[in-house]
């Protein structure tokens, strides 16, 4: 990862928040990332690369770099919340594009149903869905060792930041309880790339479906496959990233 500059500190309802700002422009680009190792920096590759595009803004949530340790459970309504009084605090008011990674864009998917008028769009880059939590629990037997492996070595890092993981259920309870997603510009970017020889053909045809069930959210989305990259595209094909950014926030003007 490459390390985003010129961090600072914001105190959110007296806790410590890390986060950077940087470019000017409207609307604000918010990048919220996902979760395990996923912090801030993983944006390294696209954020400089925006700011000429319209002001930009990341964070790290509690439990990431400087910001404090959690708390308290780590719900969706809870880190958007947070999310919302960070912005504000940070002098950036909506409406925002949202692009969120992973776990991120399931939060993205959350701020944009609980507050369609503080949002101008929204790119998904292989976000997790809501619905993926059966999924998670019975995801085969090999694919399922290599992810418990994978989340051992992930808490390890960062013990603190699975508090999201475990209330994910809790999360997507709270995306479907919530009003609809707006009719806003939104691109779905999708990894080409996955490790499908250890996933059973019912795991591929879930996620699949699921990436292409964000994509309807709104009339006005659609689904990319970044067929070079992995999980992180933001990492493998940076240029895709960018390229859906600039998209969503030239339509977001012209409303």
């Amino acid at each position: 990862m490459i390390p985003i500059p010129d961090k600072k500190i914001a105190d959110v309802a007296g806790r410590k928040l890390e986060f950077a700002r940087a470019g000017e422009g409207r609307p604000p680009i918010v990048f919220i990332n996902g979760g395990g190792p996923a912090n801030m920096d993983s944006w390294g590759k696209v954020y400089p690369e925006v700011k000429s595009v319209s002001t930009v803004f990341a964070y790290n949530r509690f439990g990431d770099g400087h910001s404090d340790q959690v708390a308290e459970p780590q719900t969706g309504e809870r880190v958007v919340a947070t999310l919302r009084d960070l912005l504000r605090r940070s002098g950036l008011n909506p409406p925002y594009v949202l692009v969120g990674h992973s776990l991120g864009g399931l939060y993205a998917n959350l701020f944009a149903r609980l507050h369609p008028i503080e949002v101008a769009g929204v790119v998904l880059v292989d976000s997790s869905h809501p619905d993926q939590g059966e999924m998670m629990r019975n995801p085969g037997a090999v694919w399922g060792a290599v992810n418990r492996v994978v989340q051992k070595i992930y808490t390890n890092i960062n013990p603190t930041k699975f508090s999201e993981v475990a209330v994910f259920d809790e999360t997507a309870s709270q995306v479907a309880n919530a009003g609809p997603f707006p009719d806003v510009p939104l691109v779905v970017l999708t990894a080409g790339k996955r490790f499908w020889w250890l996933a059973p053909e019912k795991t591929r045809q879930t996620i699949e479906n699921h990436q292409r069930s964000l994509a309807a959210l709104s009339a006005r989305g659609k689904q990319i496959i970044a067929e070079k990259s992995g999980h992180f595209v933001q990492n493998d094909s940076p240029e895709v990233v960018i390229e859906a950014i600039r998209e969503v926030v030239t339509q977001a003007r012209l409303r």
